[in-house]
């Protein structure tokens, strides 16, 4: 027979320990089990607890919520707290290595940006470049060759020695004056080793030469040998070395219009020539200036150090006649007159050029220096002008 509740009467199964119905246990309970009992001041329980407040003081109120049912006490876990780790200054050193790291790829994507800009500048310039097409550049000019002096030795061979009988001989200078006949057409040739050279045209059908050894002693001055050969069409001077070296030979020569040649060389000179408006005038330098004045037909100078300046004439000029001036180092300037037809060419490696607006010559910038060519009036004669390290000018 089933058992049923003492309380209620409810039916009980086996092992149940509470009434489903009304809770009441179904076992007898221990005294550990039993309410809380409250102690009267004579020693004996009183039952259940009062619900008035216990005099001598007000008390907070605490509200309970009465258990339905059995609930087994919780095992609190003891927890024993250690020290705190000690990581702040590791937190402090990866916060820095990670700004250095943020700061360094800012850095090196800037870097990378800039270079891809360049990259595509030079790119941009390039394609502009091929784009364009090859255009004409002037060929660079070759170094002007310039003759070094050196005695024709078959002329050499003869030519007899200036008679300097009659010299004017003073404390520095000897100076020997002596006039030779020359015909028409006739051909000049000058070699000198230093000292000055002056020429100039006359109407006269012969040569007035003047030769003044100046510097050293009369024997020195002596010593210093002038070596001549003279026929109808053909005058030929030259001089020696000084042995001393403190001895130098100045030319002054009046020289005939008709002449068809004159050829000078010098190894230190300053030459200076006016007034020969017709045949051909060569001036070969290695060290000194040129100065051309009034002069016609073809005219060639080269000098290795030394300026170069050259004013042709007015005279009618010969369409086949070619004229070459060229200065290793040092300034070139032409000076052409009004109705000149001829075709100019200008070329310089290291130096500028300059040309009269009225001449109509472009200036071109090249590889290596600047080039100016055109014709002017109708062309004809040629006229080149070479610099190595010098300016070039060109007027009217």
């Amino acid at each position: 027979m089933a058992e049923r509740c003492k309380n209620c009467g409810a039916e009980l199964f086996a092992g149940q320990q509470f009434c489903r119905s009304c809770g009441t246990p179904t076992y007898e309970r221990t005294s550990g089990e039993m309410p809380t009992q409250i102690l009267t001041p004579s020693g004996q329980s009183s039952g259940a607890p009062p619900t008035a407040p216990i005099p001598g003081g007000a008390t907070d109120s605490v509200s309970q919520t009465r258990a339905t049912s059995y609930y087994p006490p919780h095992a609190t876990a003891h927890v024993t707290q250690g020290p705190p780790p000690a990581r702040r200054k590791k937190r402090g050193w990866l916060l820095a290595f990670a700004i250095i790291a943020v700061m360094g790829a800012t850095t090196l994507a800037a870097l990378l940006y800039a270079v891809s800009v360049r990259r595509e500048q030079m790119r941009g310039r390039v394609v502009k470049i091929v784009h364009t097409g090859k255009p004409d550049v002037p060929p660079v000019p070759p170094v002007p060759a310039i003759e070094p002096v050196v005695p024709e030795t078959a002329n050499e061979a003869r030519l007899g020695m200036l008679d300097e009988a009659g010299a004017d001989v003073s404390d520095d200078e000897t100076v020997i004056t002596k006039t030779y006949p020359l015909g028409e057409g006739a051909s000049v040739s000058l070699k000198n080793t230093s000292g000055r050279i002056r020429v100039e045209g006359w109407d006269e059908p012969r040569v007035e030469l003047r030769i003044i050894k100046h510097g050293g002693s009369e024997a020195e001055r002596r010593a210093v040998a002038i070596k001549l050969s003279h026929e109808e069409d053909a005058l030929r001077l030259s001089t020696a070395s000084s042995v001393s070296g403190r001895v130098e030979v100045r030319y002054e020569l009046k020289l005939p219009h008709t002449l068809r040649q004159l050829e000078i060389s010098s190894t230190n000179s300053d030459v200076k020539l006016a007034d020969l408006s017709g045949g051909e005038i060569v001036v070969r330098l290695q060290r000194g200036n040129i100065e051309l004045t009034g002069v016609g037909g073809a005219v060639v100078t080269s000098t290795i150090k030394g300026n170069t300046k050259v004013e042709l004439g007015e005279a009618e000029q010969d369409g086949r006649a070619s004229s070459s001036l060229t200065s290793v180092s040092g300034d070139i300037e032409l000076r052409l007159p009004e109705g000149l037809d001829a075709d100019i060419k200008a070329e310089t490696i290291n130096g500028d050029i300059e040309v009269d607006e009225a001449l109509g010559l472009t200036v071109q910038k090249m590889l290596a220096g600047k080039h100016a060519a055109g014709r002017i009036g109708e062309g004809g004669k040629s006229i080149h002008l070479k610099a190595v390290s010098g300016d070039i000018r060109i007027k009217q």
